[in-house]
């Protein structure tokens, strides 16, 4: 079972290839493969090799060992990604995953997630829908310097930074992208799109603006779910096979 802490990594994060979404790579994913994708990279090293666990994705991408091990297999000929088996050093079977991932934004053909959207439990709160937009709605984001200030009433950092892509000096973007493409781009249908963004609203990743405009966070604001409690709700969800929920 994975063990949730206080002790998570702020600053580690990978970048997510937008031309996925773009070329509806994302969209043909199972919910499970959707689920597990960005757990996975999230453990990847500047080689782009993984080596997570079955149960430690499952835990943290809110699923059952099965499910895991089900959008594992889903992943198959997704692009930049591929997994092989191997023996651990303490003569076990296990997978090791190689994923292709942009080094740097590219210009903006990229965007960051950062590890402790799972590491501090937001990733595996959130239904399955709302797994499936976040990462489009994140792809369709994009920054306003006047409107962020005056949201946070302060004066910006140079704006230089923005342009180059400098994502450390921000909380979130904005978006108001149109929900049939977001849910086209998502793989989801349109009346799935409500629960998705309550889903994701719930659990801290969005926030309303005004009218079809959000804040979409990715320098994540604290949880209000602790350790605690995110290691009872893994534990209750082992007890009983069951996804886990709430």
């Amino acid at each position: 079972m994975y063990q949730f802490s206080d002790n998570v990594n702020r600053e580690a994060f990978f970048w997510f290839d937008k031309r996925l979404i773009d070329n509806m790579n994302w969209a043909a994913l199972s919910p499970a493969a959707k689920a597990v994708y960005p757990v996975i990279a999230s453990f990847a090293n500047r080689q782009g090799i993984a080596f997570p666990g079955e149960q430690k994705i499952a835990d943290l991408a809110g699923r059952t060992e099965k499910k895991a091990r089900e959008g594992i297999r889903d992943l198959e000929g997704f692009p930049g990604f591929r997994v092989a088996p191997y023996v651990t050093k303490r003569g076990r079977r296990s997978k090791k995953f190689f994923l292709e991932l942009p080094t740097r934004s590219d210009n903006g053909q990229a965007f960051p997630v950062y590890k402790l959207t799972f590491e501090m439990g937001y990733w595996l709160k959130l239904l399955p829908s709302a797994q499936a937009l976040y990462p489009v709605i994140r792809r369709f984001s994009y920054f306003e310097l006047d409107l962020y200030n005056e949201l946070e009433d302060q004066e910006g950092p140079d704006v230089a930074d923005f342009f180059r892509e400098d994502y450390s000096t921000r909380k979130y973007d904005f978006c108001n992208a149109d929900r049939g493409i977001m849910a086209e781009r998502a793989g989801i249908t349109i009346r799935s799109m409500r629960g998705a963004l309550e889903s994701l609203q719930k659990g801290l990743l969005i926030e309303p603006v005004d009218g079809d405009t959000w804040k979409v966070y990715f320098r994540l604001p604290p949880t209000r779910w602790t350790p605690g409690h995110l290691n009872q709700r893994v534990m209750k969800a082992h007890a009983h096979g069951k996804n886990y929920r709430s």
